[in-house]
């Protein structure tokens, strides 16, 4: 039955109006997005993570009604009032925008005692808390305060105060105003730190001022050299603030672009807070600013550091900082662990050219782009959205929702560290301190893991006192009984008993450990040591640094078991060896040396017995240990390496029959050859795999050619 055309038309016409609800259009929130968030591991390796802002529109000066931008310097989002300000510096203006960022208000000046004044270059705005509005005149060298009718109340100029730098002009570039009506700006090129004023515009001092790094080398450069010297040094000044913000608890948050790329390199590691890019001063002007977190806040790792422009903070503690070198937000925690880190440079909505300053709006981040002249909507995801309720449920103390909520945040990143950390910190507080330890053991954290563990194991030795006082006892005897019986079995030996067997020959170590001079003197006149025991002893102590690797409690080697390398350190530690007999045999045999190489080859391996005695309790005593007390691991390493020296010294002195002076002058000489032998072996395999290539090369040039 043939169909007609208008049938056919109608059922195409219907499929066509059902294909958006059965395949709906991508939201805003799910749109194509144009960089990629991540965030740090452990080791410092950028890690994907899923979208927590993604862009919702860039605004220009004509969907903004303003006009083209031109060398916009700051963003000022008043969620009160639900305005946003913005420093039109290259227009001579401040324009104020409402909530749909479409302009309300375009100021170019105001109108004073029958007077019209004018800014020039205003590169700082804000709103304070009673609605007046202050910008930084940068052009005009004052600070410019309106009321809510945008009408003056004041203007500041240059401070009239004997505490003011002579020949120092004054040329704000950013301003902020706490609670209490007193005023902070930030100067152009003035390395005295935050200018601090009344409500009137009294100059209190300076604020925050950042603190400068000398060594030792400089200053002694500095004490010794000449007036003229001295006049063309590099001077070390302190760096200069670029912007500044302060919080809903009047704390003043301030960031530094002018530190140079290896103190930033270093920072970001030391967390040192000479060099940091961003501060949050208190009233005295420490820097209270959390870095508690493996890396400090400051944006990238690595030999590309960031260049920081802009801070901006959230009543629940979470704040972004700005990086206007690479066009990207860092978002932190309050404990200075990195949320996400987002941004590039580009074209697309969501990069920039030239970012300058950054606003939370609501849930909604804005950027300043003074390089298109534009502001960015970015709107927060579900991912987002999950991060912050668990933080704020964990602050909170609501450990059952904070769980939950980073649960829900780890089955979309299973790579986010921070969740594993927060729910351990719930799992902590509910007193499950195994679970705590679980996450923090995932999540690297052995800061944290070891206040769990010591929790973990005073329950545990409450739990069962007896029965570790029993099995103490119980280990006590045992090394008493074995000592007693290696003894009576070297006293035995030494009245006449079989002297050759492989078990006479390997527990004469631990007679020779504690006599070194008559150990040593033994194994070269009566041949009590043996190569096959000292081989013996060579296997031991491979086999305790292998148990070191993999054996050391997670908290003082969190070293994952497939990164360990058997391999290397079997070779390390027969390297060693081999090198210190070598090299000793070389020297001592051109002064004089009595010893053969066989006699320093076992006098060496059984010297190395207490690496073997002390090692393997250390390490196992580290599954046992927190991370306070690693200095009791630290004093019995030394100790075993210090004692096996020690022996390795008398034995050496005591083989070759000499003086204590000449026989320290020849070990010291033993182990310079040992770096020279070990130069040559290396320059060796290296000119070898080059002599190997050029073979190859010449190899593939004649077949090629014939």
């Amino acid at each position: 039955m043939a169909v007609s055309l208008r049938k056919i038309c109608i059922l195409w016409l219907t499929v066509l109006a059902a294909v958006p609800f059965l395949f709906p259009l991508h939201t805003a929130a799910t749109s194509y997005v144009p960089y990629t968030t991540y965030t740090y591991s452990y080791d410092g390796e950028a890690q994907e993570s899923p979208n927590a802002y993604v862009p919702l529109a860039r605004y220009d000066g004509l969907m903004m009604k303003s006009g083209a931008l031109s060398d916009p310097s700051d963003l000022f989002a008043d969620n009160i009032n639900g305005r946003i300000y913005i420093a039109d510096a290259g227009n001579d203006r401040i324009v104020i925008l409402n909530r749909r960022l479409e302009t309300e208000l375009i100021l170019t000046g105001f109108d004073g005692e029958g007077e019209k004044f004018t800014f020039s270059e205003p590169r700082g705005v804000f709103r304070a808390y009673n609605g007046h509005l202050f910008v930084a005149d940068t052009g005009n060298n004052r600070i410019v305060e309106l009321d809510e009718a945008y009408r003056p109340v004041r203007m500041i100029g240059k401070p009239d105060s004997p505490f003011w730098p002579k020949d120092t002009s004054f040329k704000p570039i950013a301003v902020a105003v706490d609670t209490g009506d007193r005023i902070y700006a930030l100067s152009e090129n003035l390395n005295l730190g935050v200018v601090n004023m009344t409500q009137s515009g009294e100059f209190l001092g300076f604020y925050g001022a950042q603190k400068v790094k000398q060594n030792i080398l400089d200053w002694f450069r500095e004490r010794f050299a000449t007036k003229e010297q001295r006049a063309r040094m590099v001077k070390t000044v302190p760096r200069v603030y670029n912007s500044i913000f302060i919080d809903h608890r009047d704390f003043i948050w301030l960031t530094a672009n002018s530190i140079d790329k290896q103190s930033l390199i270093e920072y970001m590691s030391s967390k040192s807070t000479v060099s940091a890019p961003v501060k949050r001063l208190n009233p005295n002007g420490d820097d209270v600013l959390f870095r508690n977190a493996k890396w400090a806040p400051g944006g990238d790792l690595g030999q590309d550091p960031s260049g920081i422009v802009d801070v901006c903070a959230k009543e629940n503690g979470l704040y972004s900082i700005l990086d206007g070198k690479k066009n990207k937000i860092f978002t932190y925690d309050r404990d200075g662990n990195l949320l996400y880190a987002f941004g590039g440079t580009g074209q697309q909505v969501g990069t920039f050219r030239l970012c300058a300053s950054i606003a939370y709006f609501g849930e909604e981040l804005l950027v300043l782009d003074k390089g298109y002249g534009t502001i960015t909507r970015f709107g927060r995801t579900d991912y987002g959205a999950l991060i912050e309720q668990a933080i704020v449920a964990d602050q909170n103390r609501d450990f059952e929702s904070s769980v939950e909520s980073w649960n829900q945040v780890l089955k979309q990143n299973q790579n986010f560290d921070m969740a594993y950390t927060g729910i351990a910190e719930a799992f902590m507080r509910n007193g499950d301190y195994q679970s705590a330890m679980r996450y923090f053991k995932i999540a690297r954290d052995t800061e944290n893991y070891s206040k769990a563990f010591r929790q973990y194991r005073s329950a545990f030795v409450r739990k069962h006192l007896i029965l570790l006082i029993l099995l103490l006892a119980a280990v006590l005897a045992a090394i008493w009984f074995a000592n007693k019986k290696i003894k009576a079995f070297n006293k035995k030996r030494d009245h006449g008993g079989d002297r050759h067997t492989f078990q006479a020959e390997f527990l004469y170590s631990f007679y020779s450990i504690f006599h070194p001079i008559k150990g040593a003197n033994a194994i070269k006149t009566e041949k009590r040591g043996s190569i096959r025991a000292a081989n013996a002893i060579n296997l031991l102590v491979i086999l305790t640094f292998l148990y070191k690797g993999i054996g050391t409690g997670y908290i003082f080697n969190n070293i994952l078991a497939e990164n360990f390398h058997f391999l290397q350190t079997i070779f390390s530690v027969v390297i060693m060896i081999l090198l210190w007999c070598v090299a000793s045999w070389a020297l001592t045999t051109l002064s004089s040396g009595e010893g053969s190489i066989r006699e320093i080859y076992i006098t060496t391996s059984y010297s190395l017995m207490p690496l073997v005695l002390l090692g393997i309790p250390v390490t196992l005593a580290s599954n046992f240990l927190c991370l306070d007390e690693q200095s009791f691991i630290t004093f019995f390493v030394f100790l075993s390496f210090a004692w096996a020296f020690l022996l390795i010294f008398s034995a050496s002195m005591t083989i070759h029959d000499y003086t204590f002076s000449k026989n320290a002058f020849t070990v010291i000489l033993s182990v310079a050859g040992m770096l020279v032998i070990l130069f040559l072996a290396v320059l060796l395999i290296l000119l070898t795999g080059k002599i190997g290539s050029f073979l190859r090369q010449l190899y593939e040039e004649v077949v090629n050619r014939f």
